[in-house]
């Protein structure tokens, strides 16, 4: 490691030395210089030849009017004797030392010593992507890892995959048994270059790499273990995360991390489908990377105990500039966009985003602080220790390109829709064939410089064709809003698709706002035939949802959203025979207190309501209060009186942006609150088999639950026994 540190200060001081003699004029200074840097170079350097003929030019204009400029016999013995490490002809030239031919090569030709700095290395042609498996790994020791300061992908000329360029490949010695990445890398170009030749060969590489990870991060001694605690740290919320680490060890991983992302800059939202590690384990797996995506840069600090690596696989960014903490800053970069093409897909623009790794000094916490609005498919964080001996040590450009099998991160075939963005993909029998015969519904909303009208889209995924598709008619209605297009729908909101009156072939219901201003129509589309045939208007549409509420056998269509000038969270509910011909305008909605209102077979609006600071105040006639957001809506059994309806509604609002609330309702339209500040989604459940459903959420570290009817109190588990 002393070796690598010190090529580092000698490829700084080259650097340092060219930007010199660039600006000095003087000879004097300029020999003195070059003089200086050549006494410096070691012995063992292997590129000492190469810096030594880099300076031919430069030394040939200094030396002798520099010689002729002073008397000092210091200065003088200086200069003689870097004329002789330069290998200085008597003529005064610079005669840079040659390799030895090699025995093929003609008669009279040399080589020039390869330049061993990273940047000057060759590059390989390999598909090395394809050739790594999915493989377990354990930490390694930290005196054994080494640093791949640069590693590139693109793809090779002729062959399907990409083109890997390791650089820096003796970067630090072994520890022990262990070996350094850096090895690794060069071991799996070696099976890359023997992969290519046949099948046979290509499986043996697999089992080279897979064995060579294997023992790189197996072992290190136990003595080193140390417990670490981790946090990873969120706005509003903390989850702590506790376990053991060797040296390079899996910090934090997780699925589908930072889904419930805050609107209007408020941050990050943990909700109830994150996964988490749980223990942070002393083993950990190279999980699914792109290496075209990956590219990280790290500052770490001499006060930093850990060296951090944060690898994203795939990530959507939406970030925004914030201040680097001073201990340990990171860097997370991937890619804004990925073109939907036959074939791999292909980098478009580079974000960044910004991502503090902070030590406390007081528990010696970890905090891993993701700024900015991202959702984060994949990531690991990788820790591993930094040496004492260094106070700045900077790692630019991929630290390490392992691709493993990734379900989703390379598609087997892609689409190129008509008409993008895509808002609404479903997946459902429309014609009511064999088991297995099933059609991907797509809807696609307004795009490009010149607008291009959406479509709701069939397409089949075995014969790979479209079934049909059709332009979603927004002229000639008769309560049409002002639009921005012609025809066309601007975004969906939410789809369903499924069999509403038991023909066995399957209706779709699209929730479609026909421009960023509009309400959102309700569309309701014939499957097989792809016609509407039927229209709803309902306001700001924001959840779609279908049941049996009274139990009649005839499921009912549930919709939730923001409604009416003071944009308070609404549900409607409708029978599919009460959706109105496109050519009719529809009544309007009852009131549930209205005499001739038949509950059973009438359509209703229940005005749910708007939280306030201060708890739940309803809006009828007390207390208009606006809400942001998109209400999530859990739809309960019905209970045994037909004229109540249970829900369970999520909503989001600007005072108290971390607040959920559970929320029955009436026929009457007066809701009742139960609870509020569950951070995480409820989730409805017949726990006891008793059809009747309750309402389970977590809050403030109690689980509690509800039953369906909501006339007892609810029973709240604090303290969980040891299992």
């Amino acid at each position: 490691m002393q070796e690598r540190l010190d090529i580092l200060a000698l490829e700084r001081e080259f650097d340092r030395l060219r930007r010199f003699l660039a600006q000095e004029g003087l000879p004097l200074a300029r020999a003195v210089a070059i003089a200086r840097f050549a006494a410096a170079l070691p012995d063992w350097f292997q590129g000492r030849a190469y810096y030594l003929a880099e300076l031919s030019g430069d030394a040939r204009e200094a030396f002798a009017p520099a010689r002729a400029q002073t008397r000092d016999p210091r200065l003088l013995d200086l200069l003689l004797r870097a004329e002789e490490t330069l290998e200085i002809a008597p003529a005064g030239g610079i005669a840079p030392r040659r390799a030895r031919p090699e025995p093929d090569d003609p008669p009279g030709t040399e080589q020039q010593t390869p330049h061993p700095c990273p940047r000057f290395q060759s590059h390989v042609e390999v598909p090395l992507v394809q050739l790594l498996p999915e493989t377990s790994l354990t930490p390694a020791d930290p005196g054994a890892v080494g640093v791949i300061a640069r590693v590139t992908v693109v793809p090779a000329a002729g062959v399907r995959g990409p083109r890997i360029e390791w650089h820096n490949r003796r970067a630090a010695e072994p520890a022990g048994d262990l070996r350094s990445l850096q090895d690794v890398g060069a071991d799996a170009l070696l099976a890359a270059r023997q992969a290519l030749r046949a099948d046979e060969a290509r499986a043996t590489a697999r089992d080279r790499i897979a064995a060579r990870l294997e023992r790189l991060l197996v072992g290190g001694d136990e003595a080193r273990t140390r417990r670490l605690g981790f946090r990873l740290s969120l706005p509003e919320k903390s989850i702590p995360v506790a376990g053991d680490s060797i040296g390079l060890g899996l910090a934090v991983a997780f699925a589908g991390v930072l889904r419930g992302l805050l609107r209007r800059g408020h941050g990050f939202r943990p909700r109830a489908d994150v996964a988490w590690t749980g223990r942070v384990l002393p083993s950990g797996r190279v999980l699914e990377v792109d290496p075209r995506t990956l590219e990280t840069k790290i500052r770490a600090a001499r006060s930093a105990g850990l060296r951090a690596l944060v690898v994203p696989a795939s990530m959507a960014s939406s970030a925004r500039a914030v201040a680097a903490a001073e201990n340990c800053p990171l860097e997370i970069q991937g890619l804004d966009e990925v073109s939907a093409a036959i074939g791999r897909p292909e980098i478009v623009e580079p974000w960044r985003l910004p991502a503090d790794l902070v030590e406390s000094c007081t528990r010696r916490r970890l905090h891993l602080a993701l700024q900015g609005a991202a959702l984060a498919v994949l990531a690991v964080l990788l820790l591993y220790h930094i040496p004492p001996r260094p106070q700045r040590v900077a790692i630019d450009g991929p630290a390490m390109a392992l691709r493993v099998q990734y379900q989703g991160l390379w598609p087997s075939r892609l689409l190129k829709l008509d008409a993008a963005p895509m808002f609404a993909a479903l997946v459902g029998d429309l014609d009511g064939d064999a088991p297995g015969a099933r059609r991907i519904v797509y809807a696609t909303g307004r795009s490009g410089s010149t607008p291009r009208p959406g479509r709701l889209a069939v397409f089949d995924p075995v014969r790979w064709r479209p079934v049909w598709s059709d332009t979603i008619r927004t002229s000639g209605l008769p309560y049409e809003p002002r639009t921005l297009l012609t025809d066309g729908l601007y975004s969906t909101k939410v789809g369903w698709c499924g069999d509403l009156d038991g023909d066995g072939r399957a209706e779709i219901l699209l929730a479609a706002a026909l421009n960023p201003h509009a309400a959102t129509f309700l569309w309701f589309y014939d499957g097989l035939r792809g016609r509407a045939s039927g229209l709803y208007h309902h306001g700001h549409i924001e959840f779609l949802e279908v049941a049996d509420l009274d139990r009649d056998g005839t499921p009912e269509i549930v919709l939730a959203g923001l409604h009416g000038p003071t944009r308070g969270i609404s549900i409607a509910a409708l029978h599919p025979d009460q959706m109105r011909p496109c050519d009719d305008a529809p009544p309007p909605l009852p009131r549930p207190e209205a005499p001739d209102w038949d509950p059973l077979r009438q359509p209703c609006l229940f005005h749910l309501v708007a939280p306030a600071m201060r708890g739940l105040e309803e809006l009828h006639g007390r207390r208009d209060l606006g809400t942001i957001g998109r209400p999530s809506l859990d739809i309960l059994d019905p209970p045994d009186s037909p004229r109540r309806i249970s829900f369970a509604i999520s909503v989001l609002d600007h005072p108290r942006p971390m607040t959920d609330y559970i929320l029955t309702c009436d026929h009457d339209g007066w809701p009742i609150a139960l609870t509020a500040n569950a951070y995480f989604r409820d989730r409805v459940a017949d726990l006891r088999r008793r059809g009747i459903a309750r309402i389970d959420f977590g809050s403030d570290s109690l689980l509690a639950a509800w039953r369906g009817t909501f006339r007892t109190r609810p029973y709240i588990q604090n303290d969980w026994p040891d299992p």
